[in-house]
Parts: structure tokens; sequence; C-alpha cells
């Protein structure tokens, strides 16, 4: 099993020693737009380009600096759209879509979601902590997400190869949920919110800091969603007896300390789906039983920053996970007595992390990072309760090592060069992962961006194993390269706009066999598109936000692939309408796609919401989704049926208090 080579430790060990006792260097941010504490400090309802990001370079830097292209939903987003979950979060980029069958909610960027993938191929990261587990190498973005959205002080996104920084699933774009600090859950909150059919959320936070420094939060959240409407073509009779058995539930718990350079957060999720499964008994008829769905994160988070001397800072983190999948699905014997089949995932896995940052020349930022994971456990068990499991099992451990220099060239001219070396346990063959940027921009407002990456994605262990029980070797890692240009400009003193083009080439982008359930690699892939997007802001705290995405993504012999919708429309505006009074909406618009061999017609949505804040201590929202009950269809069923129905429109109704302490 292969570790990190003594070399690697010893040159950290090394540059950290040079670091602590290096001299001094002159700050190379004199003609920069602004000094990186004020940007941190800034509003995040100012225009998007002059906010500060972290994702696109793993520092944080201003986004007119960063070498790629960063959308960010802050928490004033969140909080005057309406938005209740990560999925309802994600659904706002330009380029983003997804599919929510019965099960899972997938992710498509930029025209690739294959069928099967459970968001794979994009990196989630929670404060800098890597979610995707080991089973799946999954994201959970919907009820089951570790963090409520009431705790999310804003989400970034960037598209485009991201492993030169993050290795393996940093495919398609890297998305990182950043969660508020004590400041801005100081003193107790409560909120509820209520829907139709008797479906409720709730959360409640409490924080303080205190005057030594030390500061912390703890927060619960709990929903639950009764007696659903099941997603297929059905009659109302029928509806009306599926109702009792489809229903969902999820509870989380979540707690951060911090004191100085030294944080620890933890948490758990556990939601559970049920389900109505019909079943044939002995006599050839069927009755309907209760299936479950059920899903348990828990997490722990331990991380330290410290500054060496004026020019270099120390980064450590250690993470360790665990996810835990049930799904349990009844039966009948032949003499009708009820048993219970079940499929089981259980992952354990750990993730250390340390990074030096600092200026090794003049007008040279540096950063080497070195990455590990451990993979405790893996197991996938399938059983029938009551009788012994079959347990499929296996460990393993990767390892990367990464750095990237951003190199002040002139004034308003930057290149970034990023490289990142990355092996696995039982894999002989190491992705060496590269990308370089360059970045101008002026005194206006203005910027272009150049940069031409690449990225992989290896087999899970899913894939893998399918694949070696039947004595096929898994399948090839995936490979990306992307070329990528940005243009971003101010129209006026409120209105910017960014134009951007890709040109993405993948090879061996890994597909399931229909027939023999092989993973396999498919022929190379090439997606190009462009994208606009037009960012307002005027007095009173209004803003309009509207996006257009253009893909076009295909195989070497010219065939389209599936569930790539060729356009997408997205749109978010807020405006105050008295002075505790704002109205909000925010919708989409997606062309046809062909998924599964099934066209799905184009759909568009609207969403509403009304924000009334009478005091500074409450809000009220009434909201509705979907205001134009439209009826529409974005997947197949969980297991390639017949297309999935979204019905009409749902109101909504909550509040949020706030009580310092």
């Amino acid at each position: 099993m292969p570790r990190p080579p003594k070399r690697c430790w010893i040159g950290l060990s090394a540059l950290l020693c040079a670091a602590w006792g290096a001299p001094a260097q002159a700050s190379t941010a004199a003609d920069e737009p602004g000094d990186l504490a004020d940007l941190l400090r800034q509003s995040l309802s100012q225009p998007s380009a002059e906010l500060a990001v972290s994702t696109a370079s793993r520092m944080a830097q201003s986004a007119a600096q960063a070498p790629g292209v960063t959308h960010v939903v802050t928490q004033l987003d969140i909080q005057r759209l309406g938005l209740r979950s990560l999925a309802d979060i994600l659904q706002l980029f330009p380029g983003v879509y997804l599919r929510e069958d019965s099960l899972f909610t997938k992710l498509g960027v930029r025209g690739v979601g294959r069928p099967g993938d459970l968001n794979s191929r994009v990196l989630f990261l929670l404060d800098g902590m890597r979610l995707n587990e080991n089973i799946f190498e999954a994201g959970q973005i919907d009820q089951d997400f570790l963090v409520d959205v009431s705790l999310i002080e804003r989400v970034e996104f960037s598209p485009g190869p991201g492993s030169s920084l993050y290795g393996t699933n940093a495919l398609l774009g890297v998305v990182q949920v950043v969660t508020k600090r004590a400041d801005q859950l100081h003193g107790a909150q409560i909120g509820s919110s209520w829907s139709g059919r008797g479906s409720w959320r709730s959360h409640a936070a409490y924080g303080l800091r205190h005057e030594s420094g030390a500061e912390w939060w703890l927060a619960a959240s709990a929903l639950e969603f009764p007696e659903q409407r099941y997603p297929a073509d059905l009659s109302e009779r029928l509806q009306t007896l599926l109702r009792r058995f489809n229903w969902d539930r999820s509870k989380r718990l979540n707690g951060h300390w911090q004191q100085g350079g030294l944080s620890l957060a933890a948490g758990v999720v556990d939601r559970t789906h049920g389900l109505p499964e019909p079943v044939e008994n002995a006599a050839g008829n069927f009755v309907l039983m209760q299936k479950f769905d059920r899903t348990t994160i828990r997490y722990g988070q331990l991380r330290w920053e410290q500054a060496l001397n004026a020019d270099w800072q120390m980064e450590l983190g250690w993470s360790t996970q665990s996810l835990r999948y049930r799904l349990d699905e009844p039966f009948l014997t032949s003499r009708d007595q009820p048993r219970m089949y079940r499929f089981e995932t259980l992952g354990h896995w750990s993730n250390g992390e340390a990074r030096l940052l600092g200026n090794w020349a003049q007008d040279h930022e540096l950063m080497l990072g070195l990455e590990t994971q451990r993979d405790h456990r893996q197991r996938i068990r399938f059983e029938v309760l009551g009788l012994p499991p079959d347990d499929l099992e296996r460990r393993s451990e990767r390892w990367g090592l990464f750095a990237q220099d951003s190199w002040r060239i002139s004034a308003g001219h930057r290149l970034t060069l990023g490289l990142r070396h990355d092996r696995a346990a039982g894999d002989v063959a190491a992705r060496t992962s590269p990308r370089v940027a360059y970045v101008w921009h002026d005194e206006q407002g203005r910027s272009l961006k150049l940069s031409v990456g690449n990225a992989f994605r290896a087999a899970n262990f899913n894939e893998s194993l399918n694949n070696e029980i039947q004595d096929v070797a898994a399948p090839p890692p995936e490979r990306l390269r992307s070329h990528e240009l940005l243009w971003e400009a101010r129209l006026t003193q409120g209105w910017r706009y960014r134009a951007g083009l890709f040109d993405t080439r993948i090879r061996n982008l890994i597909d399931q066999d229909p027939d023999s359930g092989l993973y396999q690699a498919s022929a190379p892939v090439r997606s190009r598109g462009a994208e606009l997007e037009l960012d307002g802001r005027w007095g009173q705290g209004g803003s309009a936000l509207l996006s257009l995405a253009w893909q076009q993504s295909r195989y070497a012999d010219g065939q389209a692939l599936s569930n790539s919708p060729a356009r997408m429309l997205k749109l978010r505006l807020t405006h105050p309408v008295a002075e505790s009074l704002r109205v909000s909406l925010h919708g989409r618009a997606l062309s046809r796609r062909v998924v599964a061999g099934r066209e799905l017609a184009g759909y568009g949505l609207l969403n509403l919401q009304l924000l009334y804040q009478p005091t500074r201590q409450l809000d009220i929202s009434l909201g509705v989704n979907n205001l134009l009950n439209r009826r529409y269809f974005d997947a197949p069923g969980s297991s390639g049926g017949n297309p999935v129905p979204h019905e009409g429109g749902q109101a909504h109704l909550g509040f949020q208090w706030r009580l310092d302490p």
C-alpha cells in the first residue's frame, strides 16, 4: 500500500523551517483591488466581482484576482429567495441542472450529467472538509445534507477542472459551503415553516462569542413531510392509497467551537424516507407495504491555522466521517410471511491536510500542500433480515501533493501555475493534474481570464467492485482537459456583465452498460458552450441576476450526450416594496433533453417569496414554489422507469426569531 514518500514530508518540513526563519518580504498586493482583510469584511450584497472567494484558488482572494470564475449565493440570497435546501441553492448557478427522482437528487454541470451518477463528478466541501463519501463518492445535496440552510453563510461554485488543487472528484466543478460564525448566530434563533398537508421544518441555534476570543454555536433542525403525493402518473384513488406510505423525515445536530486559529466542528444528520412498495402475495394479488430509505452521516473536523511570520502561514486539518445507507424492501414468502430485504453500504474515512502559504519571492504567492484520505471501511452488504449477510468489504488509502504559484507579473497582470500529483493504494498509475491561468484586470473593474486545466476522476469503490465480481478490470480514470475564456466588465456603477466560453474534452467517461451491468469507458466526449451573466444592484438592497447558458455535449461520432439540455435561463430578482416588506422572484427555464431514451420536454418555473421584517429580530415569510402551477418532468424513475412528474405550485409560510443574549 503506497504512502506519501518520506522525501515529501522532509521537503515540506524543510520549507516550513525555512519559512519560519525567512525574512519578511515586501507586500505584493499594493496595487491589487483592496486589502484582503477589507474584502473579507465586505457586505456580501455587493457585486460579485468585488467579493472575497476561496474555492477557485483554495485561498481567500478577491473574485477579480481568482484564476477562474466563482459563483456565489449568500445568506441574504437564501433568506430573501426562501431557499430551503442545498439543491435549491445549486439550481441558481449558471450551467447547473438537477434531476430529482424519488430517491436521490442528481447534479449535471455544463451538459454532463450521466445516468446513475450520484454527483461523484463534483467535489463538495463544508468549510474545507471533503464530503464525497467513499462507496459511490456521492455528494448529498437534499434533505440529507450535513447542515441546515439556516447555518449557511454562503455557497461558492467554481465550475471547470479543479484537480490541480483538489484531486479526484473535482472534474466538473467544486462546491464549497461556508457556515456562519458565532457573531452571525449570536444569541438564540428559532424558526419554522409550514407547507401543504402538514409538512413542516424547524431549526434552533444558540451562539456566543466570549471576551477571551473563544466562540461557539450549537444548532438543531428537523423536518417532516407526511403523506406526500407519489411521483407517478396514477389515478387519484391510487394516489390516496399511496400517500400514507410516502413520507420524509430528517434530523440534524451541529456544533462549532473556535479560539484563535484552532477550531472544532462536529455533527450528525439522519434522514429516513418512507416509500410504498407493491408486493405480490401467494394468491397473486398485490398489497402495499412500507419501504425505507435511510441515510445517517456523522462527522468531526479539527483545524489549526497559525501565522509563522509576516509572510508565511501554516494550516493543518483533520476530519473523520461515516455514512451508513440502508434500503429496506419488504416481500412476502410463499406462505405470505413478511420478510425484509436490505441493501446497506457503510463507509468510514478520514482526511488529513497540511498547507503552507506565503511569499517565497518578490511578487510570488506560493501554496504547498499535502492531502491524504484513509478509507477505514468500505462495505456493501446484501441480506435478508434474520439470515447471514453477504459482505463485500475493502480498505484503501490515497494521497496527493500539490503546489500553486500565483505570480504578479505587473500591475493588473497575474499568472497562476498549479500542479497536483495523486496516487491511490493498489493503483499503479499516478495522476498529474496541471493548470495554467492568466488574469488581467484594471481599475475600471474589467477583467480577462484565460485558463487551461486538467482533471480526473478515478473509478469509485462500487464501480471497481462491480467489474471485479465479473472478473473484469475496473474502468480507467476519467480524464478531462478544459480551455476557458472569461470577460467581465462594469456596465454602470451598479451593473456588471460576465461572458465566458469553455471547450472541454473528456476521455474514458465511465458509464454502466445496461445489458451486462459492467462499468466501462465511453468514446471521447467534447462539451462546448457559452455563459452570459448580468448582475445588477440598486438602492435599498434591490438586485437582479440573469444568466444564460448554451452548451453542446457530443461523443466523437457526433451523437449527442443524453441528459444534456442545450439552453438554460436562470433569474433571481429581489426588491423592497415597503419599509419592512420585500418581494423576491427566482426561476429557471431548461430546453428539452433526452434521458434514458425518453424525451423530456423543456419547462420553465417561477418561485415567489414575500419577506416581512417588522423588527430586526423577526422575519415572516410567505412563498409559493412553482408559481405558474406547471407540471414538468426532469428525470426518469429511480430504476429507469417512467419519467417522474413534478406537480403544481406549493405555498409555504414561515418565521424566524432572533434574541440577543
